[in-house]
């Protein structure tokens, strides 16, 4: 079965100005995007924004559905160790993550660029002396410089395998 589109409508649906209008007058929970100049309303290309109403569609009316799937069946990937705490950045393309070894001896800071299609990739890793816990990024400024700003607490033990008996 062959299905024909109108090259006219084919043609109106790539004009970003018609998304960048849905954007605005949609009443569906948008999540927050980057700080940055490309995520801007105004500076954002037809197809960035036709994805990010996408994305907010696709959520929304998987929330509403009575039967919904768990998030493991939606989405998943391998951290190569045990995950103990994550935190999505705005825009979901970053996920923030305290990862250790399989037997949980050396704990880190992992960054992973999330896609909408496959596994997750790590882009870097930090190795911190335990667990890190109450785990909070954003994007900001330090010092001048545009990035992700990371927050986390670190409990120190008296003995170096009580941190592996909380996790």
């Amino acid at each position: 079965m062959c299905l024909q589109v109108s090259r006219l409508y084919c043609h109106l649906t790539k004009q970003a100005v018609i998304w960048k209008r849905l954007l605005r007058r949609t009443t569906l929970l948008l999540p927050p995007l980057p700080p940055e100049a490309d995520h801007d309303l105004g500076n954002m290309k037809g197809s960035s924004a036709e994805h990010f109403f996408m994305r907010a569609y696709e959520l929304d009316k998987a929330w509403r559905e009575a039967h919904q799937q768990p998030p493991s069946a939606v989405w998943e990937f391998d951290a190569k160790g045990y995950v103990a705490e994550m935190v999505l950045l705005p825009g979901g393309r970053y996920l923030l993550a305290s990862v250790s070894d399989r037997d949980k001896w050396q704990w880190m800071l992992v960054l992973y660029a999330v896609h909408d299609r496959g596994p997750a990739e790590p882009l870097v890793a930090y190795r911190t002396e335990s667990r890190a816990q109450m785990l909070q990024a954003k994007f900001s400024a330090y010092r001048g410089a545009r990035g992700i700003v990371v927050s986390y607490l670190v409990r120190r033990w008296r003995h170096a395998d009580q941190d592996r008996h909380w996790a």
